[in-house]
């Protein structure tokens, strides 16, 4: 189930969510991100909320502090005191994977809304994903597309990332209503 929420910004931007799996489609407005922007968003989502519990926190959040603070001291302190909060529930006993969720698309929507906005730190974003993979041991996969066709008695089954829907024995009725 889609929803979508409209932002209170001068761009005109609006959220689309997907309420299921709680996470962040895109933002749809004038200005919207490329496919290769929105997967490098979510690997630093990914990549913040994989580092909360490990030796590598301390790095992840100084790079992505000084990366959504924009070098300003005072967002920086702000920003590392959001992960901080973060952490804190990722980490508690009573964490469940819902959290996990919540928070990687939390996260992911504040790098696209930061990527939106300046297009231009896409690289200095892609080496903090991969200092903090290299620092955890995390691989990030690169997107997966896949165009599959099934033909005759042909059976297919592939699951990339997300979700998939698959009909055996299944016929398209065509125009007409024949088979």
């Amino acid at each position: 189930m889609l929803a979508t929420l409209p932002r209170d910004d001068s761009e005109g931007c609006t959220d689309v969510v997907d309420v299921r799996n709680a996470s962040l489609i895109s933002c749809l407005g004038s200005q919207m991100l490329t496919d290769e922007m929105m997967a490098l968003a979510a690997a630093g989502g990914s990549a913040l909320i994989g580092a909360a519990a490990t030796d590598a926190w301390q790095m992840t959040k100084a790079s992505f502090s000084r990366l959504l603070g924009r070098d300003d001291a005072r967002r920086m302190a702000a920003v590392g005191q959001q992960l901080e909060e973060s952490r804190a529930q990722l980490t508690a006993e009573d964490s469940s994977e819902q959290t996990r969720v919540l928070q990687r698309a939390m996260w992911t929507a504040r790098l696209e809304d930061l990527l939106i906005e300046r297009p231009q730190l896409a690289e200095q974003l892609r080496r903090s994903v991969q200092q903090v993979n290299q620092a955890t041991g995390m691989a990030t996969a690169a997107p997966v597309v896949q165009r599959v066709v099934g033909l005759d008695q042909a059976q297919q089954a592939v699951q990339g990332y997300g979700s998939q829907s698959n009909y055996f024995g299944y016929r398209r009725r065509g125009a007409d209503g024949a088979i």
